[in-house]
């Protein structure tokens, strides 16, 4: 039986679409639907960790986390997670745990196919849960977007600003908006602007698509994140070259045992964030070449500043909740979040998760910030393809497994808390003998969202997105 426990007080991409067509809507909501896809597989148990489950702590001997936030006396909140906390100590969030959609086979690939088209079969649907959805609702218009995500796909084509079926278009160019430019005006013309700063960015970035596949190539060992050194520095390290990079961070494929010095001190007090005036007092220091690296560094930061951080997942969900405010702005994001795959050196208060749990987080508090008194009408939530492991790996890490948890947040809640019909983590109780068995249906979840954010019919929801007429109401329990 799903059970809601109340709550007592106690850190991409991003995608923009459902600018309204005026005069064609049929929504009885004007809500908000934001999804944060967590690319990799995110590990429920380690974000909200059931700590009255005694044979977690058995499982994860090397993977405990201490210094969890506590929620009720069953389960707790990974310290990374602090401005989802206090939502949740507003009543303005919730958990779903032990939920994953309907796949076992732990594939990425096949799992991320689901996530986005919420049809059982991978490979079966060309179009997304959350695109039919708008077309059911009639929410529809342009997609602030150089391509279009499936998730928001639907059998009608998602006008975008930029064409991608314009001859030369196929790769986006920047001559193309250009041209746009000087078409569009107001909303348009500031998000084609956008467009080609996003553009210009990813030109100069590396396109990690593959966390693993990424850290084998700077690190050039067989297993990924098993290694804080990379090749190239190593080999620098035994020919004896050294001196400083030119970076505002040093990337892992010239680290070493050594520490290499840098132009900006990424570990001095008050620099975790790059800073214009340490950027000034290494100016009155250095001299020669590294004047001029220090010039450079500081025009790369004050460009940063006036463009949305396309790199940074907490920039794109300020930017999205400052469109999704306006009156005539975009009903539905999509923010992804990679990195979520962690076979070695997970972490604990520290480490990969915690990171990106804190990229999550930001992302929250972000999206709060931008949206304004939009909050009250949206509902952001996270999905994942699969859970992990109970059991950590020979690697400090954990691997492929099944159910995860939802975290939810957004002023369309009323009451915070946990819901879950908890399966119990004795190996009798798992999936397959290893993985948190998935008792609630993430199609559920994204049925009572689009319930709350769209004003649809939960039947209809389950006919005409899903096509499962057996996938079960909660909307009770998550927003009532």
């Amino acid at each position: 039986m799903i059970r809601r426990d109340f709550i007592k007080a106690v850190p991409a991409s991003l995608f923009l679409t459902g600018f309204p067509n005026l005069g064609f809507t049929k929504t009885n909501k004007d809500g908000r639907l934001i999804v944060i896809n967590l690319e990799g597989g995110m590990d429920g148990l380690c974000a909200v960790p059931p700590l009255g489950d005694t044979a977690l702590r058995s499982a994860r001997r090397d993977l405990l986390i201490n210094d969890n936030l506590s929620l009720n006396p069953f389960f707790g909140l990974h310290p990374s997670l602090k401005s989802f906390g206090e939502m949740l100590a507003n009543d303005e969030a919730t958990v779903i745990h032990a939920t994953a959609f309907p796949y076992t086979k732990r594939s990425h690939f096949e799992g991320q196919n689901i996530v986005e088209t919420g049809v059982v079969t991978p490979f079966s649907s060309k179009t997304g849960w959350l695109g039919r959805a708008m077309e059911l609702a009639g929410v529809g218009g342009r997609s602030l977007s150089l391509d279009t995500p499936l998730l928001v796909r639907g059998d009608m084509a998602v006008e975008a600003y930029y064409p991608s079926n314009m001859r030369g278009s196929a790769v986006p160019n920047m001559e193309i908006l250009e041209v746009l430019k000087s078409i569009y005006e107001g909303d348009a013309l500031e998000t084609t602007e956008v467009l080609q700063q996003q553009l210009a960015a990813s030109r100069n970035a590396p396109r990690v698509r593959d966390p693993e596949g990424q850290n084998i190539v700077e690190t050039g060992v067989v297993t990924p994140f098993s290694s804080k050194t990379g090749w190239l520095g190593r080999a620098m390290e035994l020919a004896g070259v050294g001196g400083r990079s030119l970076s505002l961070d040093t990337p892992l494929l010239v680290r070493g045992d050594m520490a290499v010095e840098a132009y900006y001190p990424s570990n001095m007090r008050g620099s975790a964030v790059p800073n214009m005036e340490i950027l000034e007092v290494l100016k009155s220091i250095y001299e020669g070449d590294a004047l001029e690296t220090t010039e450079v560094l500081q025009q790369q930061l004050a460009a940063s500043r006036n463009a949305p951080r396309v790199r940074d997942p907490e920039g794109l969900a300020t930017f999205a909740g400052k469109k999704m405010q306006e009156a005539h702005g975009p009903k539905v994001a999509v923010i992804r979040v990679n990195q979520f795959d962690t076979h070695a050196n997970q972490g604990t208060e520290e480490g990969l998760q915690a990171e990106q749990l804190e990229v999550v987080d930001n992302v929250f508090a972000a999206l709060k910030s931008g949206l304004g008194k939009m909050w009250n009408s949206t509902v952001v939530m996270t999905v994942t393809e699969f859970g992990r492991t109970l059991g950590q790996n020979g690697s400090a890490g954990t691997d492929h497994g099944y159910g995860s948890a939802c975290m939810i947040a957004g002023g369309l809640l009323e009451n915070a808390g946990i819901v879950s019909d908890w399966p119990g983590l004795k190996s009798n109780n798992l999936y397959e003998g290893r993985d948190l068995l998935a008792t609630i249906d993430m199609r559920s979840v994204c049925a009572a969202c689009l319930e709350a954010t769209f004003g649809l019919e939960h039947d209809e929801i389950t006919e005409d997105v899903f096509s499962d007429k057996a996938i079960k109401r909660i909307y009770n329990e998550i927003f009532t």
